[in-house]
């Protein structure tokens, strides 16, 4: 894959050599070790692509940005001129472009509300992100200087004597170190703050008690349904009696991490019919009034519309906060994918009630991480 990440950027740059420096090339979509030659910083050039968030710039660069926005055949048009004059898309994702209707969730409404939200919170965005950058340097130079400092320590020590060391209170870690604002960027809060009121929302029922989470993407609808009855035995097959005993003992129901880029790399029209697929799972999920748990399995269903008791409860999983959105693009800022995801389902599924809206976010970092949520 690496090697055809590089061919495909050495045609791109044969192709708009006359417009963009080599410099400035990165793979779309690729973490920054994937650039041509290095991803080099925007020059002024380019600075107003990607300006909103700078930190998509290390997943989408500027000049790849301009290139995509600039040139017709990538099809990015603007679809609501009067009430979203900034906004373009891929051409490919809008309401009567495609063929397939499960893929076409961007309607007027849908985009001026991700629109909207993403208005709204876009500075509190930026900051955590900015502050993700400054902890991971903080992490990064107090580790190498720790380990300076036990390595000089344990120089001349015995083999017994670095274990030792090692399970010392004198062993240098970043644990509980301080950034120049005196918080603590790894560990527990220090004893100042061992009063300070922590507000916990309760656990919601369903989700409390132990947890067997299924994880994977709604690309179709027969995936959907493999996911949602992953506590049933798989269609034809035969089932252990140790195992069927377990599973029907434990009183445990599943739940479905529904996932769209985690488990795969997407692109945006197939990102789009996950998100899709997941608001229809939803909407069937729940139309059926969920019944209590029986211990009594179902053998042999596959579709959807012949719903078994004791289906997995469905858990959105979002992407992650620093991941851009290259198929909607914002005054020449690509929104963000968590973003677009969220808003999705709460517009599409907001009448559905908490069952369809509850979201697994991952690889939270830091408290300010939560508030922005």
């Amino acid at each position: 894959k690496h090697k055809d990440n590089f061919a495909v950027a050495r045609a791109f740059r044969k192709k708009t050599t006359a417009c963009i420096p080599d410099s400035l090339i990165m793979a779309s979509g690729a973490s920054p070790s994937f650039s041509v030659k290095g991803g080099g910083l925007p020059t002024d050039e380019f600075a107003e692509y990607s300006a909103d968030v700078p930190s998509f710039r290390r997943y989408l660069s500027p000049a790849l940005l301009k290139e995509l926005l600039c040139i017709p055949a990538h099809g990015y048009i603007t679809p609501y001129p009067l009430t979203l004059p900034g906004l373009k898309v891929q051409k490919g994702l809008l309401p009567g472009t495609r063929s397939s209707a499960e893929s076409q969730l961007d309607s007027e409404a849908h985009l001026q509300f991700v629109c909207k939200v993403y208005e709204a919170v876009r500075r509190d965005l930026c900051e955590v992100l900015e502050k993700r950058r400054k902890d991971r340097k903080f992490i990064d130079v107090v580790t190498k200087s720790c380990n300076q400092q036990n390595q000089a320590a344990m120089r001349g020590m015995t083999q017994k004597e670095r274990r030792s060391f090692f399970l010392s209170a004198s062993y240098e870690t970043v644990l509980g170190k301080t950034d120049e604002k005196g918080e603590v960027v790894i560990g527990a809060r220090g004893p100042e703050d061992a009063d300070l009121a922590v507000d916990i929302a309760p656990i919601p029922e369903k989700l409390q008690g132990k947890h067997v989470t299924f994880f994977m993407p709604p690309t179709s609808a027969d995936v959907a349904a493999k996911a949602l009855k992953s506590w049933h035995p798989i269609d034809g097959r035969e089932e252990p009696a140790m195992q069927r005993r377990l599973v029907e003992e434990s009183g445990i129901l599943p739940k479905w991490g529904a996932d769209d880029e985690d488990s795969l790399v997407p692109d945006c029209r197939s990102f789009q019919t996950s998100c899709r697929t997941y608001v229809d799972c939803c909407r069937q999920y729940v139309a059926s009034a969920v019944p209590p748990f029986k211990k009594q399995r179902c053998e042999g269903t596959s579709l959807l519309n012949a719903r078994p008791d004791n289906l997995a409860y469905p858990i959105k999983r979002i992407p992650g906060l620093e991941i851009p959105d290259s198929g909607h693009i914002l005054n020449k800022c690509p929104l963000p994918l968590h973003l677009y995801d969220f808003c999705t389902q709460l517009f599409h599924c907001w009448d559905l009630g908490s069952d369809a809206l509850t979201f697994y976010v991952p690889k939270l970092e830091t408290e300010d991480e939560a508030r922005y949520l």
